[in-house]
């Protein structure tokens, strides 16, 4: 790498810099390229994509995935959690699990960036499919539930038909199932 110091490496530098640049700026295209690929794969799932969120209603429960692009490569990695309808957080928050242990990366080709998508939809198929499926309204009840207090009494009102519209407008909203 030239020294940035040294005026004889100055447009050495800034050449370093640029390329820089562009090869991030190819590897954000690339992951929204993976990204759509992905997105269409689980729709049929009924998840739906907003962002980086890919989410869908189930009862008085959100069911979504977050897929986090690493920064400092093209590397995913993803987040599988449930948010109560009618929880009132004004954010999205992760309370789920993380598949931790894997680390989904793509190179700078076609056949890699369908691959990378092939493979988040068999984390989503193997991995968060069964995790839902273990996570019902009642579960979530229990001590060892992945969401918070508050979710749970939010979850408890819901459950008694006492769901405020407002709540759930807003979690369809933050996660892009409703417009």
């Amino acid at each position: 790498m030239p020294n940035p110091s040294d005026p004889s490496d100055a447009d050495k530098f800034a050449g370093y810099l640029a390329e820089r640049r562009d090869l991030k700026r190819i590897e954000r295209s690339n992951a929204g390229k993976v990204l759509r690929r992905f997105a269409k794969q689980v729709l049929p799932m009924g998840y739906h994509r907003r962002s980086t969120f890919f989410a869908r209603e189930a009862g008085h429960l959100i069911q979504f995935l977050h897929i986090h692009k690493f920064s400092f490569g093209p590397h995913f990695r993803m987040h599988v959690c449930i948010r109560v309808l009618n929880d009132p957080r004004h954010h999205p928050v992760l309370s789920g699990i993380t598949n931790g242990a894997l680390k989904l990366s793509f190179e700078d080709n076609d056949a890699s960036l369908a691959e990378c998508a092939k493979d988040l939809t068999s984390v989503v198929s193997e991995f968060a499919e069964p995790w839902f499926l273990r996570w019902t309204e009642q579960a979530l009840l229990l001590p060892d539930s992945p969401i918070t207090k508050d979710a749970k009494d939010a979850l408890i009102q819901a459950l008694e038909g006492n769901t405020d519209p407002a709540n759930a407008h807003e979690s369809r909203m933050l996660l892009g199932l409703a417009r």
